[in-house]
């Protein structure tokens, strides 16, 4: 075992533990008392970002349920360096935000219209232009005239420029990059995905206005019986990303329950195709994830990064993983180790413990790790994924449902449902 898979669980460890995080927020919750201020939630909303939109309207029940101030930024598109396919994005977050709106009765356009860029400065001056405590509800009128398609007389004011470059300025400096965020207590919470996380959070320390125990947009899941299905759902992820090893059992589990088989599409992490993935975005993803895992009761957070060697050599194995019937425990095996384990894959000792504790014989195994034949299947799986209009893992295919991310297993398991029917 290298030093760095020696320091590297013991550092990831501290980084995503519970015991740490419990301490911070008891510190910035004694300090918030102590200078007499409010619950404040600091929402950074893009106009023309679906997902902000949706946000918006549960922000407005939000700010009822509890005894919480909210200040909204107005930001606009992310630097390209966040997202690759900022296109790719765009109408997945359109085809998205109908399901989520449905999902938990949020108000959204039925047939949605791509706003063009003199309507949308014409809804951020509305929207600049009124007073901070009428901002939230002014941009959601904006906002819904907006994706409907409705007119609005265009609008060059300075002011919108001005009050982007500050929401721009606000987010970077508290640390993100992305729209539909919100900021509590040191904390981040994506769209409606996350504010469950947010309201347990402010139920814990008394915010609540009707003494309700059960957020208002809790994602719990209850899983269905399930019947035979049919169809094939394939799934796209990668060894180095959190989020597939956090869905990666969770979708075989939902297959498994109505019987359908799995297609496993692996591809190469960002990073070893090239692309980048700034300080920011990698700390708010491991954060992220944490909490997640926490929430679902998965291991999580002892992390010997797998990139490079890592990969290649467990990419190397899939093949004959699969050859012996074993391919499905052979991944669960390293995402486990790489992840909640502290293993290093890069290494004979990590690797050999993964392989062999499935059930598959590391002197047969050993001699194939150096091959490359896998790249040729994983730039398959790369282009495969671009043509189904995803780019990013986990992603999930199943009839025509094509989702990005855990978080969207649900609306599998719904076309699953449907189709059992």
């Amino acid at each position: 075992m290298s030093l760095r898979g020696l320091i590297s669980p013991i550092i990831s460890q501290h980084r995503t533990s519970k015991v740490a995080r419990d301490r911070l927020r008891r510190k910035v919750e004694a300090a918030r008392r102590g200078n007499g201020e409010p619950h404040r939630l600091v929402a950074f909303l893009r106009i023309d970002d679906p997902y902000s939109v949706l946000l918006a309207e549960a922000l407005a029940e939000i700010v009822g349920l509890y005894d919480v101030v909210l200040d909204v930024e107005l930001v606009d598109a992310e630097p390209p360096d966040f997202y690759p396919a900022p296109g790719q994005l765009a109408a997945l977050a359109r085809a998205d935000a109908r399901p989520i709106a449905r999902r938990f009765g949020l108000n959204f356009a039925e047939n949605p219209v791509d706003p063009t860029p003199e309507a949308v400065n014409a809804a951020l001056a509305q929207i600049v232009a009124a007073e901070a405590p009428r901002r939230l509800e002014v941009f959601r009128q904006a906002a819904q005239a907006l994706w409907r398609g409705g007119s609005t007389r265009a609008s060059h004011e300075p002011a919108v420029a001005a009050a982007l470059a500050a929401g721009n300025s606000r987010l970077q400096s508290l640390g993100h990059y992305l729209s539909g965020m919100i900021f509590y207590g040191n904390e981040w919470y994506w769209g409606v995905d996350r504010l469950d996380h947010l309201e347990r959070r402010l139920i814990d320390l008394g915010a609540s206005r009707t003494g309700a125990k059960t957020p208002r947009f809790d994602r719990a899941e209850k899983p269905a019986p399930g019947l035979a299905a049919g169809g094939l759902l394939t799934i796209f992820f990668s060894l180095r990303s959190p989020y597939s090893y956090i869905g990666f059992e969770r979708a075989l589990a939902l297959a498994g329950r109505y019987g359908v088989p799995v297609d496993i599409r692996p591809v190469l992490p960002m990073l070893m195709r090239g692309l980048k993935v700034p300080p920011a975005k990698s700390r708010y993803i491991l954060m992220d994830a944490t909490r997640e895992a926490e929430a679902l009761g998965i291991p999580f957070g002892r992390i010997v990064d797998p990139l490079g060697k890592g990969v290649e050599r467990t990419y190397a194995l899939i093949e004959f993983a699969r050859d012996q019937g074993k391919l499905l425990p052979y991944l669960a095996s390293v995402l486990r180790a790489a992840w909640a384990e502290g293993i290093e894959l890069a290494a004979d000792r990590g690797l050999r413990k993964a392989v062999e504790r499935v059930g598959l014989d590391w002197r047969a195994a050993k001699p194939l790790v150096a091959s490359n034949a896998w790249r040729r299947w994983a730039e398959e799986n790369q282009a495969l994924l671009a043509a189904n209009g995803l780019w990013g893992v986990p992603s999930f295919v199943y009839g025509e449902v094509k989702v990005w991310g855990q978080d969207r297993l649900w609306r599998i398991e719904e076309a699953m449902s449907e189709n059992a029917r």
